[in-house]
């Protein structure tokens, strides 16, 4: 390797060098090519994985970035656009994943949480703080029992997407829209809920409305409007990520809640039998959609792989 490498550190040369003799080794291997190609990378990808599964997101777009200073030096002539495009691509997919590592709490942590935010409000005076705070804890813990979409769930009213018995209790949550295009409903969680949305709507959500007129609308602001979804979603990301034991310690945005409940699913069952209701539960028209977490039960390593290598084939497809 003789041009483009006078400017880098000893231990940069020597990182680039390894990571090109494994590649020329995987490639004899498993009979891919020995100049990167998108699919020879793809192969190598899965190679370098299934030779230690436990390897991070960072550190496969750290190979591909060493693959791609090498082809530039030794291979200068040939254009490696796509190569180069690969790496930033996968260096931001590592980076978006360690992000959303980052958001993972046991979803019964989260409805907890609620519920705990729930009793602070109760023991406080009847203010607009604790009516906020009781609002944003009967919204997580009921996000964490049912993890809609999050338009959905904000938007919740009495008449039109949250049914009411007859004695006045939440019976039956509409949602109008789901992943899968196909309205859809669930019976609302009375027997964890049922007195948490009671105290609700009798004592707390009357002081947010005030003298606003009632149009049935679940989630009340400061103003006595409606809240906006992306409000409650601000809200929920800062209670979570208020330090312990008032939070969580880090913040949770409300669409993550799904991919927690699907993981902790998984992690909790190994029936894959079982595990088929979780597309029902989250409005996905394909069941395939879940099997990254059908995979997870069976195995994280395996999980892992897969996930990866669609990652690498859906970014290949999108290469200049």
């Amino acid at each position: 390797m003789a041009k483009s490498t006078a400017n880098w550190s000893p231990a940069r040369r020597s990182a680039v060098f390894a990571t090109w003799d494994r590649y020329q080794r995987l490639a004899a291997q498993h009979d891919f090519s020995q100049i990167p190609t998108p699919d020879s990378l793809d192969a190598f990808v899965k190679a370098v994985v299934g030779e230690n599964s436990d390897i991070s997101d960072v550190s496969l777009a750290d190979y591909v970035g060493r693959i791609y200073a090498a082809c530039r030096s030794l291979y200068p002539e040939q254009g490696w656009a796509w190569l180069k495009h690969d790496w930033r691509a996968m260096a931001r997919l590592a980076e978006a994943r360690r992000d959303k590592r980052a958001q993972f709490v046991p979803i019964d942590e989260l409805y907890l949480f609620g519920i705990r935010m729930m009793h602070r409000a109760v023991d406080m005076p009847r203010t607009v703080e604790a009516a906020t705070m009781y609002r944003d804890g009967l919204f997580i813990a009921l996000l964490a029992l049912r993890p809609k979409r999050r338009s959905n769930i904000t938007s919740l009213k009495v008449g039109v997407t949250l049914l009411l018995a007859a004695e006045g209790t939440p019976e039956t949550i509409v949602f109008a829209r789901t992943k899968n295009g196909s309205p859809s409903t669930t019976p609302y969680p009375s027997q964890h809920l049922g007195v948490y949305h009671d105290i609700w709507w009798q004592q707390f959500r009357p002081i947010l409305l005030g003298d606003r007129p009632d149009r049935g609308d679940v989630w009340i602001g400061k103003q006595g409007e409606a809240v906006r979804h992306d409000q409650l979603w601000r809200q929920m990301r800062k209670r979570t990520a208020a330090p312990e034991p008032v939070g969580l310690g880090r913040a949770i945005g409300v669409h993550i809640v799904r991919t927690i409940y699907a993981t902790s699913i998984a992690e909790a069952i190994s029936d894959p039998t079982l595990l088929r209701l979780t597309p029902w539960m989250l409005d996905h028209r394909d069941p395939r959609s879940i099997e990254p977490y059908n995979l997870h039960a069976s195995g994280m390593a395996a999980a892992a792989e897969l996930e990866r290598a669609a990652d690498l084939l859906r970014h290949r497809d999108q290469r200049p």
